[in-house]
């Protein structure tokens, strides 16, 4: 049911009333065209702004544009005009909802180039009570047809996908806001005490078992947060309606207690979904939580997906066993038998010393270290239990952990279900349409995370003497920025001087799904090599042992390129005559080789690649891999190197991290 509240020359202002009563608030707007009128347009969201707090969607032609990005040719847009525009949402509490497809709404569609401008002047915008009613909007483009603008069209309920848990059956998460009721500790004690005394059961039936003693006493004794709440308010206000005596100022301080520890428990529940890092403590933030968590919802929602043939997936039946069979594909192994003509090279860096250290006896203190060292609230695995969970009863489970994790890393069976995962998605562009556009990211049980973690900590002391220094990630007392730094002062030089005879190319590798392609063998034969004991010898993005072992693996890539360069074959830069030649830095699994631009030097790259690549399962993206030249050289030149990089073409954005690996424009 749609109800008119108000309409005007540039505005129709409606009540819509679902069908299980729930209201909102749908406006169409037109914005002045004109900048001196434009004021009008903010005056009149203002005063609409004020009518009512109900959820609130407004689209429409504003008119304007929020941000330069938003307009394409013709003279620039004043600053003013779109500061006007910020202040006057802000002031409506309204946020722009993005959108799907092409940027821009507006054309002038003139035949000469030079005068053709587009702009984003079609959007909607709505405030959190809106987004938090229809978390899973979608704001998508129309065809113009006759008109110079496309429509703008609001999708308010899409489709869930399914297809990872059974057809989009629900998985048990532990609620953190249970810890706050009182008989929380007394049902995972109880849970807990029945189960450790049963004869063979491990922590982790345990632990399975306290989660369904949970569920079942959420529903049966607690019930639905938001009614417990509607019935606290109905209590409190019964309460201060009556007679004034000593028993009834009591209990209306009961009341109020009571309400206020539903409140906080409700905003834990939200807290726990949004997954917000950087807000630890301070006032309630139900409504920011519960937005940020139905914006991550949306987000994260799969609803079509484009095949690499052609075609698109979009039915929840199909799209599950797409993903699924291509994850299956990307995770086989693809590399061809091992031979030593890389191995060759690696030379042996962990002494005895180290493997001393390695393997010195484990104690149940590192297993709490490791413990603490976890968010409370990070992602938990299949067991639906978070880091808060273990921290909370340690004292009472403690000990039995311990002993099971000490089991596992002093050479025992791994317990049924500990190294299970959830696999999840998370988008790597926005509004993805392709598999490729996801990063796959491996969620981990707790109990699997200690024993990780008790061996990355132990590894990663050693990593600064195993490693070379020209990789900068995740080894102890280097940072990143060291070789974004470096790269910038070689792409520097590159831009004012000519490098030489040859000149220099510098080349951005792209690594394809870099975690998910190594080869256990590779590895395995590269800590061989590198002299790790055979009794100290796992790999997933989001498993804490992963980066660490990456780099590891990495190193062989490494180590070619540095024989390389002794050979005279791939000649790097160097900066300055007291430096080090430099032909490689490496940033986890982002690559720069920096070489003389020469089709000899490119080919015996594509050699090196095409070694590593054979032997660790790696794979180079060369469409998205990139390369730029040193001051002066014909452009020729450069397409010989570049085919024989077989990298399409030369790359004009010089970044790196996302940050700018050259100069450009003026530094004042």
């Amino acid at each position: 049911e749609v109800n008119l509240r108000s309409k005007g020359r540039c505005h129709i202002d409606a009540e819509v009333v679902a069908e299980d009563g729930v209201k909102w608030r749908l406006t169409r707007i037109y914005g002045e065209s004109k900048a001196g009128e434009k004021e009008n347009t903010w005056r009149l969201l203002r005063t609409l702004h004020g009518q009512t707090d109900l959820p609130w969607l407004c689209l429409g032609d504003f008119n304007e544009i929020l941000f330069v990005r938003e307009k394409e040719g013709g003279p620039a847009r004043a600053q003013g005009c779109m500061d006007a525009f910020r202040r006057a949402l802000e002031a409506c509490e309204l946020n722009d909802l993005g959108y799907v497809g092409d940027p821009f709404t507006w054309r002038n569609n003139w035949r000469d180039a030079a005068g053709y401008t587009r702009e984003r002047l079609d959007r909607a915008v709505a405030n959190v009570g809106w987004r938090c009613l229809f978390p899973l909007y979608k704001i998508i483009k129309g065809d113009p047809r006759h008109s110079d603008h496309r429509p703008v069209i609001a999708e308010l309920n899409g489709q869930t996908i399914g297809g990872f848990q059974g057809g989009g059956q629900r998985c048990f998460r532990f609620e953190a806001r249970w810890l706050k009721e009182e008989g929380c500790e007394q049902v995972v004690t109880e849970a807990w005490e029945a189960a450790i005394n049963e004869e063979f059961c491990s922590v982790g039936a345990a632990v399975r078992r306290i989660g369904g003693s949970l569920v079942r006493w959420d529903r049966e004794v607690l019930g639905e947060p938001r009614n417990r709440i509607r019935r606290a308010k109905k209590d409190l206000e019964k309460c201060r309606r009556g007679v004034i005596d000593q028993h009834q100022v009591s209990r209306e301080h009961l009341l109020r207690y009571k309400l206020s520890r539903l409140e906080d428990q409700y905003n834990l529940y939200w807290q726990q979904r949004a997954h917000v890092n950087w807000l630890k403590n301070g006032d309630r933030n139900t409504g920011f939580f519960h937005a940020h968590a139905s914006e991550r919802r949306r987000v994260n929602t799969i609803r079509s997906l484009k095949r690499d043939g052609g075609g698109v997936v979009e039915r929840e039946e199909e799209i599950g066993p797409f993903i699924s069979n291509y994850y299956k594909s990307l995770f086989m192994s693809s590399a061809g038998p091992l031979n030593d003509e890389l191995l060759q090279h690696v030379p042996k860096t962990v002494t005895h010393e180290m493997n001393e250290q390695l393997m010195k006896p484990l104690s149940g203190d590192e297993i709490t270290h490791a413990l603490n060292s976890i968010g409370d609230f990070k992602a938990p695995g299949p067991d639906g239990m978070p880091a808060i969970f273990y921290k909370k009863f340690w004292e009472k489970m403690g000990a039995k952990i311990q002993e099971e994790v000490l089991s596992v890393l002093n050479g025992g069976d791994m317990p049924a279900g500990w190294n299970e995962t959830i696999i999840v998605l998370i988008p790597k562009v926005k509004n993805p349409d392709r598999l490729t556009q996801y990063r796959p990211i491996s969620l981990c049980n707790v109990l699997y995370k200690l024993i990780s973690k008790v061996l990355a900590n132990r590894l990663k002391v050693i990593l600064p003497d195993i490693i070379s220094p020209t990789q900068s990630a995740f080894v102890p007392g280097r940072m990143i920025t060291d070789n974004v730094l470096l790269a910038y002062e070689i792409t520097h030089m590159m831009h004012r001087k000519k490098g030489g005879r040859d000149g220099l190319v510098a080349v951005k590798l792209d690594m394809s799904k870099a975690y998910d392609r190594v080869e256990w063998d590779f590895l395995e034969k590269m800590m061989v090599h590198m002299g790790f004991s055979s009794a100290w010898r796992g790999l997933r993005q989001g498993d804490p042992l992963s980066p660490y072992l990456f780099i590891l693996c990495a190193e062989a890539f490494s180590i070619l390129l540095q024989h390389a360069e002794l050979d005279h074959t791939i000649e790097g830069i160097q900066i300055c005559p007291q430096a080090h030649r430099i032909n490689h830095l490496f940033f986890a699994d982002d690559s720069l080789i920096v070489m003389k631009a020469t089709v000899a030097s490119a080919e015996k790259l594509q050699q090196v690649l095409a070694l590593y690549e054979a032997q660790s399962g790696q794979m180079i993206n060369k469409d998205k891999s990139s390369a730029f030249f040193s001051k002066g050289m014909s452009g020729p030149r450069k397409q010989q190197v570049l085919n024989a990089l077989h990298i399409p073409s030369e790359s004009k954005k010089r970044t790196l991290l996302g940050a700018p690996s050259s100069p450009g424009g003026c530094k004042k």
